[in-house]
């Protein structure tokens, strides 16, 4: 079954809201897990795991 995503989003730029959305609640969880598991390291190895967890 094919479908448009226009089904589901009103319109382009609501479709681009929601990627934007979807992207910083990912980034914001990989970084929170990151400070979770580097909080008891040196600052300069948690920073490097920190600026790792953006990509």
């Amino acid at each position: 079954m094919r479908g448009s995503l226009y089904q589901y989003f009103p319109n382009k730029d609501a479709i681009v809201a929601a990627v934007v959305e979807r992207f910083a609640e990912q980034l914001t969880a990989r970084i929170d897990a990151q400070l979770t598991a580097t909080m008891h390291l040196p600052w300069r190895e948690s920073g490097r795991a920190l600026l790792g967890a953006q990509f």
